[in-house]
């Protein structure tokens, strides 16, 4: 058990350190300007910059949890693997968030029980990565 739980958490570790170092160069080349001719350009550049600044420091929370877990693991200290669960409760939350969000969002628009189910499972599925093309 041991063995396989510090094959999920260095998994775990490599996916976020690689998603941190992603968000941090985007960070660094992100600009604003460039959504200024679009039609959308006005949203993105409202919301674009604090949207890669919060994925960012949740990435970075997660990288630090991660390590915590995997000393916790080898060392066999319960409490350093507090964090990581902790983080993933939280996570959690925000995703069931999203989905209820997503969910009134499109029962607001005025779609169909049909949509309105297609675009739930979607969004459990793809951990509410899936967004409804306009």
């Amino acid at each position: 058990m041991r063995t396989l739980s510090l094959i999920v958490g260095w998994i775990h570790l490599i996916f976020a350190f690689i998603m941190t170092i992603v968000f941090l160069i985007y960070l660094c080349t992100f600009d604003n300007e460039t959504y200024d001719d679009t039609i959308v350009g006005v949203e993105v550049s409202r919301t674009g910059l604090p949207t890669v600044v919060f994925l960012f420091l949740f990435c970075l929370l997660s990288l630090i949890f991660d390590i915590l877990l995997l000393k916790g693991i080898s060392e066999e200290r319960h409490k350093l693997m507090k964090p990581f669960v902790v983080g993933n409760y939280v996570a959690l939350g925000m995703q069931l968030c999203l989905t209820i969000f997503n969910v009134l969002k499109d029962i607001i628009e005025g779609s169909t029980f049909g949509d309105v189910m297609i675009h739930l499972i979607l969004n459990c599925v793809s951990l509410g990565k899936y967004e409804r093309g306009e």
